[in-house]
């Protein structure tokens, strides 16, 4: 989850399926930039894209990974929503292949989010 610690890639995402949901990200190597770019993604996703807040992860459970689960959680219902909706993400990954991202990123975990992300993958 490392990658996605800061919040850039997690707020660049939502800019590219509802473009201008965010309108400054942050790119310092800072703890309060990493949690104002965290909280702006978690504030798109529930009043722009729709994600109840019970699917929400808390900002800590990714600066700290505490809870990386919470963090695919909130992904994965993003991704339905995008699906649902019928809006043009670059791909989305079914849950079978949802699933095995998951059980890899145990042991790479750096490296496949990285690779999804820069990809353009939406999962």
């Amino acid at each position: 989850m490392g990658v996605l610690k800061d919040g850039v890639i997690l707020c660049e995402s939502i800019n590219l399926l509802w473009p201008g949901s965010i309108s400054e990200i942050i790119e310092k190597n800072s703890s309060i930039a990493f949690l104002e770019n965290v909280n702006s993604f978690l504030t798109a996703c529930e009043f722009v894209a729709g994600v109840p807040k019970e699917f929400l992860f808390e900002p800590q459970e990714l600066i700290s990974v505490k809870n990386p689960y919470k963090v695919l959680q909130t992904i994965h219902y993003l991704s339905s929503i995008v699906k649902e909706k019928g809006i043009k993400a670059p791909c989305i990954v079914d849950r079978f292949s949802f699933f095995l991202l998951f059980l890899f990123s145990f042991f790479h975990e750096d490296y496949i989010l990285f690779s999804i992300f820069q990809l353009n993958f939406i999962f």
